[in-house]
């Protein structure tokens, strides 16, 4: 399996965008991963030879040029969340449109990382340590912008910290794309889906508590009693000072009980 090979690697060897397209054939089980790399390569072939290695220059290209722009009035669509989908149809949410302006950026030579803003992913570039906002086609962002930010979300009171505005790991940039689809195949009922994306989270993320709980529950109403048991047993031992660790055993021994009689 591809996320599990790419668990064993390090964060700076994850190529993000093959990992971004991969976790699309989820919904695209025969995408084919080069002809969108292809075509990403081809974007940065053309603004290197106009000679446009600036983040200005980038922006331009990406917003004016090819289109791309934030789905504001249907930011839920999953296709947001598709990178094939993104760049064919040159919509997104913060977190795609953002990778899309890293992936051109680095290839440009430019020094450009992903930056996990509260609710809002951003980018920065860091030669001019300029932050710039992709959904809202390349607008350069304050501090004061990116405080109100904060603020919008966690109250009047809430402050901007440095952790807010640090780069962005591959890592993390994987688990928050995950994210967002997990919200909304939870929200559409997506049960296929949404065990489909937990295989991938959990091969990523091994032993995380949430996501072991739920792919036992998944598995239990697909009727793989044996997959559920092994996650909640996997669960108890894990995390035995859980507070629901009582509720997980009581769920554990209705689970074995049921799989005993049916065996």
């Amino acid at each position: 399996m591809y996320f599990r090979r790419l668990a064993e690697l390090q964060d700076e060897e994850i190529d993000l965008l093959r990992a971004a397209l991969h976790l699309a054939r989820i919904q695209y089980p025969g995408l084919e991963v080069e002809r969108y790399r292809e075509m990403v390569d081809r974007w940065a072939a053309e603004l290197h030879q106009r000679g446009e290695q600036t983040s200005s220059g980038l922006s331009h290209y990406l917003f004016e040029e090819l289109g791309f722009r934030g789905n504001q009035q249907f930011y839920h669509d999953p296709r947001n969340s598709f990178l094939n989908d993104v760049l064919e149809r040159r919509l997104g949410i913060p977190i795609t449109l953002s990778l899309v302006y890293v992936e051109l950026g680095q290839r440009l030579g430019l020094q450009i990382e992903g930056v996990g803003l509260p609710g809002h992913f951003i980018v920065r570039d860091r030669a001019r340590n300029v932050l710039i906002d992709p959904f809202c086609q390349g607008k350069e962002l304050s501090l004061s912008d990116c405080q109100a930010r904060v603020q919008a979300i966690y109250g009047s009171s809430a402050q901007l910290e440095p952790e807010m505005i640090a780069a962005a790991s591959a890592r993390s940039i994987l688990r928050r794309m995950m994210n967002n689809l997990r919200q909304i195949w939870q929200e559409q009922d997506d049960y296929k889906h949404l065990l489909q994306l937990l295989q991938l989270y959990l091969a990523l993320f091994p032993d995380s508590p949430g996501e072991l709980k739920q792919r036992a529950w998944l598995y239990a109403r697909c009727h793989d009693l044996s997959a559920a048991l092994a996650d909640l047993e996997r669960y108890c031992f894990l995390y035995p000072e859980q507070p629901d660790a009582a509720d997980v055993l009581l769920e554990l021994q209705r689970l074995q009980e049921t799989l005993t009689g049916v065996n």
